[in-house]
């Protein structure tokens, strides 16, 4: 009986110390999660940060993109009306020019 009697405690001790190494891998396991979990969370809160300041960003070049196509687009035709504006005192003075011969 009594080796009846020490495996038997052999073997609940055996459950015992398997159950314990089961709870204590369980709670590494649900830390582990939760420490993953945090950090997936403040990365996906930074992601969204960055988008969004990647999106103004975006925004503000392409309003200053559109404004600087604007003002060029000002300053060709000041050029192209100063261009007819001299073609057409060229003209009146080769007429003037070519009146008095």
């Amino acid at each position: 009986m009594t080796v009846k009697k020490i495996a038997k405690d052999s073997e609940r001790q055996k459950k015992v110390q398997a159950a314990t190494i089961l709870q204590a891998a369980k709670e590494a396991d649900s830390a582990l999660r939760d420490k993953l979990e945090t950090q997936i969370h403040e990365l996906s809160q930074e992601l969204k940060t960055y988008k969004e300041s990647n999106q103004k960003d975006l925004e503000h070049l392409k309003e200053t993109h559109n404004s600087e196509l604007k003002n060029l687009g000002e300053k060709i035709e000041q050029l192209r009306e100063e261009l007819r504006q001299q073609s057409k005192n060229i003209l009146e003075l080769l007429t003037k020019m070519i009146g008095k011969e």
